[in-house]
């Protein structure tokens, strides 16, 4: 597709032209009949709009739509220069346009070729700042048709306006197409791939065709387009096109419709179209004659909306149409606009101005349904809804969640804005009890309105609702599980207590001597109790118990794993009575040892408790002839011991002693002498 440099580059270099004409002349074309599309379908009769009277002068701080083209041959079809009631101009951005072509019949020639192929061209502009720095980019969104064939192709195009000398290189952009050069212009371009369902096909008249544009930040944080069209087959995304260079935004890519200025490069519109013109390269083509009709949708932030004011041709394309007539029109059934192409001598006007049409908000604090006028449903997000529709009196329903939120009816008269609330008051459900994360629901239902589900809060209108609750985890019942309650002008509040579903799980204690105190433990918890069981109540699930072993008594079951499956348990545990070995050892500093473990002393007395079984006893101490026994011991068996070990003596101890004396005597002697001997002197 071409972009309308100036007039004298209105017919440049017909490379493109050739090429589209080549691929589409060269297709084999599946037979595959087009499923009817979401537009117009509606069963009732089209009536033309009244003539616009608005004043055909121009404010001045009003772009000119006429200056590119005054008459045809010209784009033709529905565009949004941005001029309102009065030429008064006003601007908004969005992140998404719909193009909504409903073919009934047509059939062309073209001047150039003597072809029988036009396109129908979503055109629009993209803005956003990276660095600070501007960029503007002309974005198209277009679909091929040869009115012989019948045959179809799809075509995308991005041009840099940025600047008077801005151009496209290889590093710009990234996505399916490529980079070409067009009259030292480049360009970016791309073919759907003719694998996509819809793509390169034979349509069948009447059929709905579809072509979305969506604007966005991917997640480098880099903006991204989407091409998409929809030809009965369903949504089809053929082209992502990401901006490389812009690593720095500054704001967001958005389209922009703007009657204040031309885009940077000073002879194209902010505008937005959806018209009709040649094939390729410059071209025009001549209506022979045509039942098309064009609705042109601006993505709101909650609803695609049809535009408010409409010219019948566009500017920004060099590919045009001669003999047409392109007039404003409404469903009388459901108020939607649209604008139907038609051959004849036509011209080059506005068609209808927001003055002329009317504009119906509702809200309602829902999380997004549908709006029905007079049966024509349209989706939304968020909580509310906005549509242009011919002035009339309409019946408005309000759908969320499979419920009728609300319902009215609305008289819509012309350059009016009705605001509706929606009349739906907010039930709130206070949970309580149930494990953080698990899953529940409220299920309501009434005379009139289907099924639906709710965690948390929801809107119902006045009505009388039954209940029943439910949950994830059986193990936890409602405080109720089912009823009803009525919603009658106010809000309301519901408050939902879950309680576990809980088994006992006895266990019973046999041989302990009555009162004697005796422990299970569970989860690092602790239960006790004098008496004969200890009852533990547990949702169901797999349990690890632990008998706690007493003084005097033990268990041989101490650790248990018990699984309660939605009914009680009971265990009996069986007590046994120690053995004991106690006793007196003399002397008090001797070491007691039984089956090898050291038995502390307490001033010469010991005592040992321990399951039945073999025991070998062993005393020692220095000096001492060892002491060893082996016993068998049963259950609450005791054993008494009094122990007084026996000195070892150490063999030749009376000789050594006799010496001792011996030498002694000695002395004694030797002394008595020495001392005689003194005296005498």
């Amino acid at each position: 597709m071409k972009q309308k440099l100036s007039v004298k580059h209105r017919y440049l270099a017909f490379s493109l032209f050739i090429v589209s004409l080549m691929i589409l002349s060269l297709f084999t074309f599946s037979s595959a009949e087009i499923r009817q599309g979401l537009g117009n379908s509606e069963n009732n009769s089209p009536i033309m709009m009244p003539h616009n009277h608005e004043p055909l002068y121009l404010a001045s701080e009003a772009v000119n739509p006429s200056s590119n083209y005054n008459s045809e041959p010209a784009p033709m079809g529905i565009a949004d220069y941005g001029i309102g009631p009065g030429n008064t101009p006003y601007m908004y951005n969005t992140t998404s346009f719909l193009g909504i072509i409903n073919v009934g019949s047509i059939s062309v020639v073209n001047n150039t070729t003597d072809s029988t192929a036009l396109s129908i061209q979503l055109n629009i502009n993209l803005e956003f700042q990276d660095a600070g720095i501007a960029y503007v980019y002309w974005v198209q969104d277009v679909v091929t048709l040869n009115t012989t064939t019948d045959s179809i192709q799809f075509i995308d195009n991005i041009w840099n306006m940025s600047s008077r000398s801005a151009t496209i290189f290889n590093s710009t952009l990234a996505g399916n197409g490529t980079v070409a050069a067009d009259a030292g212009t480049q360009f970016y371009y791309d073919f759907s791939n003719s694998s996509l369902p819809g793509s390169s096909i034979n349509i069948r008249t009447p059929s709905t065709i579809q072509l979305e544009v969506n604007s966005t930040v991917n997640q480098t944080g880099i903006p991204e387009l989407a091409f998409q069209y929809n030809d009965g087959f369903g949504w089809q995304t053929y082209d992502n096109v990401n901006f490389t260079f812009a690593t720095a935004l500054s704001s967001k890519p958005v389209f922009v419709v703007d009657g204040y200025s031309y885009e940077p490069n000073n002879y194209t519109f902010y505008d937005a179209e959806l018209i009709l013109g040649g094939p390729g390269g410059g071209s025009y083509s001549t209506d022979l004659s045509s039942n098309v009709s064009l609705q042109l949708q601006y993505w709101n932030g909650n609803n695609f909306q049809e535009i408010s004011n409409a010219y019948n041709f566009g500017s920004n394309t060099a590919e045009s149409m001669s003999n047409v007539v392109s007039a404003g029109y409404y469903y009388s059934s459901n108020g939607s606009l649209f604008e139907k192409i038609t051959s004849g001598a036509g011209s080059l006007t506005q068609v209808y101005t927001s003055s002329m049409v009317s504009s119906l908000e509702i809200e309602a604090p829902v999380h997004g349904g549908v709006i029905s006028i007079n049966g024509h449903n349209t989706s939304f997000t968020g909580s509310k809804v906005n549509l242009t529709l011919w002035p009339g009196t309409y019946s408005v329903k309000l759908y969320a969640d499979g419920l009728l939120y609300y319902s009215t009816e609305a008289n819509l008269a012309s350059g009016q804005n009705l605001i509706l609330h929606a009349n739906e008051y907010l039930v709130t459900v206070n949970e309580t009890g149930l494990p953080s994360g698990t899953l529940w629901w409220v299920n309501l239902t009434n005379s009139s309105h289907a099924s639906v589900s709710g965690n948390s809060s929801f809107y119902l209108p006045n009505g009388t609702y039954y209940f029943n609750i439910s949950s994830k985890d059986s193990s936890f019942l409602p405080n109720t599980t089912s009823g009803t309650f009525s919603i009658s002008g106010s809000r309301l509040t519901l408050n939902l207590a879950f309680s576990p579903v809980l088994y006992n799980v006895t266990f019973r204690e046999s041989s302990l001597p009555t009162h004697t105190k005796w422990f299970v433990i569970l989860h690092n918890n602790t239960y006790s109790t004098t008496n004969g069981s200890i009852i533990i109540p547990l949702i169901n699930g797999t349990y690890d118990f632990t008998i706690r072993n007493l003084t005097d008594y033990y268990t041989l079951n101490y650790s248990c794993n018990l699984s309660v499956k939605g009914s009680n348990l009971s265990d009996l545990v069986l007590f046994y009575q120690y053995a004991e070995i106690k006793g007196t050892v003399f002397p008090v500093g001797a070491i007691v040892t039984i089956n090898g473990e050291a038995i502390p002393l307490h001033n010469g007395t010991f005592s040992f408790f321990a399951k039945p079984g073999n025991f070998s006893i062993e005393i020692t101490l220095a000096g001492y002839s060892p002491y060893e026994k082996n016993l068998s011991l049963n259950n609450g068996q005791n054993v008494s011991l009094s122990i007084n070990l026996t000195k070892i003596a150490t063999p030749g101890s009376k000789l050594q002693g006799l010496e001792v004396l011996g030498g002694l005597a000695f002395l004694l002697v030797v002394a008595g002498i020495g001392a005689m001997i003194v005296r005498r002197r």
